[in-house]
């Protein structure tokens, strides 16, 4: 009777860590998907970083010389930057009356 009872315990532990491991791992086709779609977002993410980045630089370049710089590349701060969005590769838009930046793509 005893090795019944042990027999039909580790076959409700193996149901129920089988079902454990289905639960908290999921299918694995959905991760991947899961991981496609987490990589735009993560670059938009990046890119909006980066437009206050750049839209700080230009107030305090502001805030120093009294005036908007003609080009973001002429901020100190932002050499060696790349002035592109991380998603399209086009550059970001610079308006140099107002010293707003902005992403074409992202807006």
């Amino acid at each position: 009777m005893s090795y019944v009872s042990i027999a039909i315990s580790l076959i409700v532990s193996l149901i129920l860590i089988v079902t454990a491991i289905i639960l908290f791992t999921g299918n694995r086709r959905d991760r991947g998907t899961e991981i496609k779609a987490a990589i735009p977002r993560a670059q938009g993410i990046e890119c909006l970083s980066k437009v206050r980045k750049f839209s700080t630089a230009v107030a305090m370049f502001n805030a120093d010389s009294g005036y908007y710089p003609l080009r973001l590349t002429d901020i100190p701060e932002l050499e060696g930057e790349s002035l592109f969005c991380p998603v399209t590769r086009e550059p970001y838009r610079y308006d140099r009356e107002t010293g707003k930046v902005m992403c074409p793509y992202h807006y």
